[in-house]
């Protein structure tokens, strides 16, 4: 991910159902693209991947979400695949003071709800088939197929003066573009 040519927007992003639905409500395929889901930015806090952490942020609201998933669904699941790690980490969420075992619950369970989601059948087909547009699946990198420019076009914001979770755009000594909370940019 740190070799994508892309630096206007944050790489490190995932979804969270919006509500506590029933992951029942999966099983009911008319209903998918009508559920209402967050996306939320990690900070990639300067080359050390254990201690990315959430950015303290309500989270954006995804607008058009059928176009959202056909474009970074296949994305999506491999940052879906790391964020229960941070969660269940020694330090979880980093920029909140006290994280109750309630609150790590819930944010588990949303991120099964999210994963389920990505991996239900119908949802699954409909990005692979937007990133093979006739390619076979030998010939594709998921990671260099997603189109960071386009992301912001799917977030709603609430706050006019808030945006991409108020992360710092920075550039590392050896040259690496990094998105960084205000904590960790205060840092450097």
């Amino acid at each position: 991910m740190d070799q994508l040519q892309e630096y206007t927007t944050p790489r490190y992003f995932y979804i969270l159902p919006a509500k506590d639905y029933n992951l029942d409500i999966l099983d009911s395929d008319q209903h998918l693209f009508r559920l209402h889901f967050k996306l939320y930015f990690l900070c990639d806090c300067l080359n050390d991947p254990e201690k990315f952490h959430t950015v303290q942020y309500e989270g954006y609201s995804i607008r058009n979400l059928k176009e959202f998933i056909a474009k970074y669904g296949q994305y999506l699941q491999i940052t879906l695949n790391f964020v229960p790690l941070l969660i269940s980490s020694k330090e979880q969420i980093r920029n909140t003071t006290t994280v109750s075992s309630n609150y790590t619950d819930n944010m588990k369970y949303k991120l099964k709800f999210a994963q389920n989601f990505l991996y239900h059948p119908d949802v699954k087909r409909m990005y692979t088939d937007f990133l093979s547009n006739g390619k076979t699946s030998s010939q594709l990198d998921p990671i260099q197929a997603v189109d960071f420019e386009e992301l912001e076009n799917y977030l709603i914001r609430n706050d006019p003066t808030v945006f991409l979770s108020n992360l710092y755009r920075i550039m590392t000594g050896d040259g690496q573009i990094r998105w960084i909370c205000q904590k960790d940019y205060d840092l450097v």
